[in-house]
This record gives structure tokens, C-alpha cells and sequence, in this order.
């Protein structure tokens, strides 16, 4: 956990890790697993495999975790379009499509070791990062031109072997990494709204990094997409 984390960027970050939910509808019996990811701001994209949750005046329940550590997002089910967020969805679930995003409106985050706590959707989302319009050409950036940066953050920050990581998505707060099939949240410490908020935040972790440290590490950001 970033020095500067709170619980609800802590249960953020625990959510963008998390690859499926039960879904549950009010009213009904139904209950699913279902395909998730999210949005920067912390809304939860769905694809075409949920049921019948797109019921607009019903609240869908989605459970993500384990009793160990899990999330309770409450809210209601919309139809939703954005080349972005498909980007994001099919990094996690590739071959698949989004469909739907779900508008939290109460959230529940319990962990063994930090919890429980309760969000408002005022608590929980983020505000717009327009300057992140461009995230799909960057996390493609960092995956093809910076791919040794990437696993030398994992090997540092995660502790764990960080051969093949990949950048699976970019958010205000942080990078999703995929390891070996787990995804891993690792926060900037700040909110970082535009690409280069992001490249100085990169570039902050790399100095930690010991190969990194002397001040050699390269741009994160390509040039066209600084802000």
C-alpha cells in the first residue's frame, strides 16, 4: 500500500485486480458469475455474458473477492460505448466484448487486514481524466519499448518474478500489471489525471528500482501523447 493510500483508493485498487463478480439482481433469482473490469474513475464494465442484469429500475449486487477479502459494489446497470474502456475490458477478457457498465452507488470493502469500510459513489469514483484519453497508445507503449522497465518494477515493488509482466491498463492512481496471469495494482502515491502526470509517476517508481537508480531511466510516455 502507497504511503499516501486511503481505504477507498486501498478497495479500488484491490477491485481493479479482481477479473469476475457474482452478480446477483434485486427481485430475482438470479445469480451469475460474470466478466468485469473498470473504468478510470471506478465503474465497473460488464460484458455481453451478463444475464438479465440490465434491468434499469432493479440495483445489481456484484460480489468480488473471497470471504478473506472481498468487495460489495451496489448499483444499477446501464448500456455503455467507449473505444477506451472496450480497450480495457479486452485486455482482461480478450475475445470478449463490453457491453454494459454498472454505476456504483454503495460500495462495501472488507480485508483481513484493513476493514471493513463503506463508500458512497461520492467517495468511491474518481473525477474525469480526460488527459488519459490516450491510454490504450500508452499502455502499448510501455509494453513494446519498456517491457525490461515494466518487470523490473515487478520484481521491486511486488517482490516476485516479474518475467513476461505486462501493462494490462493505466488509471489515475495507478498501473494494472498482469503477471502470470494475476493482476497486480501498483499505486503512483497521487492522483495523475493527464499521460504526463503518469510519465513522472512512472518515472518516480524506476528510481526506486536499483538498475534504474542512478537516474538513467528512459521516458515512459511517448512524445505525442505528453500533455
Amino acid at each position: 500500500m502507497s504511503s499516501s493510500s486511503t481505504p477507498a483508493s486501498d478497495a479500488r485498487a484491490f477491485a481493479r485486480t479482481q477479473r469476475f463478480a457474482l452478480a446477483s439482481v434485486e427481485g430475482t433469482n438470479i445469480e451469475e458469475t460474470v466478466a468485469i473490469a473498470f473504468t478510470q474513475d471506478g465503474s465497473v464494465l460488464l460484458g455481453n455474458d451478463v444475464p438479465v442484469v440490465a434491468r434499469p429500475r432493479r440495483t445489481t449486487r456484484l460480489w468480488l473477492g473471497t470471504k478473506r477479502c472481498f468487495a460489495l459494489i451496489e448499483g444499477r446497470v446501464r448500456s455503455h460505448h467507449g473505444e477506451n474502456d472496450a480497450d480495457r475490458f479486452r485486455a482482461l477478457h480478450p475475445g470478449y466484448d463490453m457491453r454494459w457498465c454498472l454505476d456504483p452507488d454503495v460500495i462495501i470493502w472488507s480485508c483481513v487486514d484493513a476493514g471493513p469500510h463503506a463508500f458512497l459513489a461520492s467517495e468511491w469514483l474518481l473525477d474525469d481524466a480526460p488527459g488519459l484519453a490516450e491510454e490504450s497508445a500508452l499502455v502499448d507503449h510501455l509494453n513494446l519499448f519498456h517491457a525490461p522497465v515494466v518487470e523490473a518494477l515487478v520484481w521491486e515493488i511486488l517482490e516476485r518474478d516479474g518475467t513476461g509482466a505486462r501493462v494490462a491498463a493505466i488509471d489515475p492512481e495507478g498501473l494494472l500489471l498482469e503477471v502470470t496471469g494475476d493482476l497486480h495494482h501498483i499505486a503512483f502515491g497521487e492522483i495523475c489525471p493527464t499521460a504526463d502526470d503518469v510519465n513522472k509517476a512512472i518515472l518516480r517508481l524506476v528510481r526506486n528500482v536499483a538498475c534504474f537508480a542512478d537516474g538513467r531511466a528512459p521516458a515512459m510516455v511517448p512524445s505525442p501523447l505528453r500533455a
